[in-house]
């Protein structure tokens, strides 16, 4: 039993290989009662810009950004949002030159226009080709916990790309774990993935699976 929670649990836990890149192991664990549950939200794909982001309300638009250099450019989204929101590249380099250091995990928050905020998580490790996934990510866990609380706090609904999946080298199948157990399960966010008008259709939602990460 849980202070304050009458039901019972039931608890498992299960060992799972660590992320790519990482040394340490992960630990999943089971809850399961008898009582009501609210189900988790799903992803919901869309096929358009991310930076034209569908909906009411506040809307934070999250992407992942290099801890080698604070100016965006190459391709990607960040340049994107350079492009669209100079403000928002401009005040990331000052907050970059404040923390004298960009590290792996870090979040930066700046709102581009009315009800538009963009969250520039640190999750890519240096640039250009590599022979591994320059994504970490441990640090798109913790980056995707920070804004958890920031749209909790907000009100706000979550829009991305298919964040580390770009230059960073990421897999997809692990990032929309780490999606569904930051901003999904716990928090029950609304999280919006957009793919671009020419990129193969998704799949849509589904139900993630501790298989995915082996």
């Amino acid at each position: 039993m849980f202070p304050g929670i009458h039901e019972r649990f039931r608890t498992e836990c299960i060992g799972i290989p660590p992320y790519p890149g990482s040394t340490f192991p992960r630990v999943a664990g089971f809850l399961s009662c008898r009582g009501r549950t609210t189900p988790s939200p799903s992803i919901r794909f869309l096929q358009g810009d991310v930076l034209s982001p569908r909906g009411h309300g506040p809307k934070i638009i999250v992407h992942v950004v290099s801890d080698a250099t604070p100016n965006w450019g190459g391709n990607g989204v960040a340049v994107s949002i350079r492009r669209r929101w100079p403000k928002v590249q401009e005040e990331f380099r000052a907050w970059a030159a404040s923390q004298r250091r960009l590290r792996l995990g870090d979040t930066h928050f700046r709102e581009a226009q009315d009800g538009i905020e963009i969250a520039s998580m640190i999750c890519q490790h240096g640039y250009g080709d590599s022979a591994r996934p320059r994504l970490r990510y441990a640090a798109l866990e913790s980056a995707l916990s920070l804004v958890a609380i920031r749209a909790k706090a907000r009100s706000a609904s979550l829009h991305m790309p298919r964040i580390g999946c770009g230059q960073a080298g990421g897999s997809w199948t692990l990032v929309e774990e780490i999606i569904g157990s930051t901003l999904l399960d716990d928090a029950k966010l609304p999280v919006t993935v957009y793919d671009l008008p020419d990129a193969p259709p998704a799949t849509g939602p589904r139900q993630l699976s501790l298989a995915d990460a082996s």
